[in-house]
């Protein structure tokens, strides 16, 4: 009796592994939607993803109406990731880097930020601008050096940014176009004015881009959040510099950035 107790038990449990597995396989489009509209946590929606057989619908009108859906991006791009993952691409791998296997190491500090170049993913640091001024009307940041160290072969990178959480973004980064000079260095306008004086990196050299917060903050330090951020339009060839307002947070930021008088800059070119 004990006997048979005994495989009707294992028999059941069979039954619910390979229920369990099944569901895994045949997780679709239809099922990340309903998770969505119930309004669960993306990390729970991404853990969710990463532990399914992939197979997702990416074509162009699965993106389509992922997006009608209103799915947030880090999920479609954890489901691109997944089902480029089922198709042999090895997840990690050069040709499939993304923000999650970016940041395997440890906590994203916000003195450092995360460029994704195409397959390949390497940490920025910052430097600092000297501030000059012209005719005493205008002031310029100007960095030395006629071309940044760090070059960029992807028109469209990625950069994961840590923002403070009481910040606004775009009040908080800037991404700037730099002139370069005959002088041996690069130089952006950062205030200036004839009958009144205007500060803020001037309007022609901002560069647009789009920015959200990644669906895995397991690597956000206390107190910021980690965003993605992403040129709007394709970076022409150029000098530029993602520039942090970290003066004007010193208090949160001084753990984290030295001197605390002005602003950080994390410069890049693109060939």
């Amino acid at each position: 009796m004990k006997y048979r107790i005994a495989i009707k038990c294992a028999f059941a449990g069979l039954i619910v592994l390979a229920a369990g597995v099944l569901q895994a396989a045949t997780m679709t489009n239809d099922d990340i939607v309903k998770m969505v509209k119930a309004r669960l946590d993306q990390a729970i929606i991404i853990s969710s993803i990463e532990s399914s057989a992939g197979g997702f619908d990416v074509s162009a009108d699965g993106l389509i109406a992922l997006s009608a859906a209103k799915v947030p991006k880090p999920i479609i791009e954890k489901m691109i990731e997944r089902s480029s993952g089922s198709s042999g691409v090895a997840k990690g791998s050069p040709s499939n880097v993304t923000a999650s296997n970016a940041l395997r190491g440890g906590a994203l500090a916000p003195n450092e930020i995360i460029l994704i170049d195409g397959g390949t993913s390497e940490t920025m640091r910052y430097t600092s601008a000297q501030v000059r001024s012209k005719l005493g009307v205008m002031l310029y940041a100007v960095m030395r050096g006629s071309a940044a160290a760090l070059r960029v072969s992807d028109a469209d990178p990625e950069f994961l940014i840590s923002i403070p959480k009481q910040a606004q973004p775009d009040a908080y980064m800037t991404l700037a176009s730099f002139a370069v000079r005959k002088n041996n260095s690069r130089e952006v306008v950062i205030g200036g004015g004839y009958l009144s004086m205007s500060t803020g990196i001037h309007p022609e050299r901002i560069v647009q881009v789009r920015s959200e917060p990644i669906g895995d903050q397991s690597k956000a330090q206390d107190g910021f959040i980690i965003y993605s951020v992403k040129p709007a339009n394709p970076l022409p060839a150029g000098e530029y510099a993602f520039v942090l307002n970290t003066s004007e947070s010193s208090v949160l930021l001084s753990a984290f950035f030295s001197g605390g008088a002005g602003n950080a800059y994390f410069d890049f070119g693109v060939d």
